[in-house]
């Protein structure tokens, strides 16, 4: 990864280095993410169509069908049932509301884990998760010759969190975010309306903190002005 690759010169420069994993800072595991997800999208949506009053029992039975085939947030459905729409509209944006906030990942948490190492801890207790509810635990890391963490994590540029010095933006599609996942196994579903819907709110999010990033590089290693990543974005959705 770039971190490792930026780590491996600061090292060589003899400059400390450790790079940090935002990952382990969620509040959930991936698979009960997951659901919470799931169940604040659908919930909305539901609650979208009473408010719009196009709810009924029949709808009901509609969506419990589409539930279980998972097409709910698949945009083309709207066409066979057109008043989907608003069912997916109102739960993009209760979705919008969860992702990358702090009811999702545990920022100050975190931000504690930044602030003792600029005090100038000599060790930390990092948190480590991993995909089960029994696999959660702190590891006591010593940080006496370390002068630099390299924090990777998708929203260290995020509005809610503090403590990132020089943040840097590594641009890259919601398409190339979902190979990379299915690359890592990172997701049993990757190809889903709903993880499709999930990777373009979160693409727009980092689209919308793009210009706080001290530097921006591209999927090809070029460092660009925020003015010129505004035209690779802008590219890059003709070109879709």
């Amino acid at each position: 990864t770039c971190a490792r690759v930026l780590a491996y010169y600061l090292q060589s420069l003899g400059i400390g280095t450790y790079i940090l994993s935002g990952d382990n800072y969620p509040r959930r595991i991936p698979m009960y993410n997951d659901a919470e997800r799931i169940s604040i999208f659908r919930h909305a949506g539901v609650r979208g169509l009473i408010d719009a009053d196009l709810y009924s029992s029949e709808r009901g039975k509609e969506l419990k069908e589409m539930w279980i085939r998972d097409i709910d947030a698949d945009p083309s459905s709207c066409q066979q049932y057109p008043w989907l729409a608003t069912y997916q509209k109102a739960g993009r944006a209760a979705l919008a509301g969860y992702l990358g906030t702090e009811n999702e990942q545990d920022f100050k948490e975190l931000e504690q884990v930044l602030s003792q190492f600029k005090n100038g801890a000599s060790s930390i207790w990092l948190k480590r998760m991993g995909r089960t509810d029994t696999e959660l635990w702190y590891d006591n890391v010593d940080f006496t010759a370390i002068n630099v963490i390299i924090l990777e994590w998708t929203h260290g540029n995020s509005d809610g969190f503090f403590g990132v010095d020089v943040p840097i933006f590594l641009n890259s599609t919601p398409k190339e975010t979902a190979l990379y996942r299915r690359l890592r196994a990172r997701d049993g579903q990757t190809d889903s309306p709903f993880v499709t819907m999930v990777l373009e709110i979160e693409q727009a999010k980092l689209d919308a903190q793009a210009h706080k990033a001290a530097f921006i590089l591209t999927k090809d290693g070029r460092l660009v002005s925020f003015a010129q990543y505004k035209e690779i974005l802008a590219e890059e959705l003709r070109s879709e």
